[in-house]
């Protein structure tokens, strides 16, 4: 879903509710805040949560404000 609320539908993966992809190339951990996803049941995608990468696995959404937090250097996929 992007920031205007377009359907995810779209992508073809038909499992999620939702796919937020966010990409952190700067050197430092960075938050982005969503309002409109204030309220999701978002979590990062089980294969980043299980997966190799130990950085991946410190990105977090908080479903009260809808803000995301991404570590450095870092791709998050996030899922409902």
């Amino acid at each position: 879903i992007d920031a205007s609320g377009s359907d995810s539908r779209a992508c073809g993966d038909q499992r999620y509710g939702h796919i937020v992809v966010l990409i952190n190339a700067h050197k430092v951990s960075q938050t982005y805040t969503i309002a409109t996803l204030a309220g999701s049941s978002l979590r990062l995608h089980p294969q980043q949560q299980s997966g190799l990468d130990a950085v991946v696995r410190n990105a977090a959404f908080d479903n009260n404000s809808g803000t995301f937090t991404i570590p450095a250097r870092t791709t998050a996929v996030f899922v409902q």
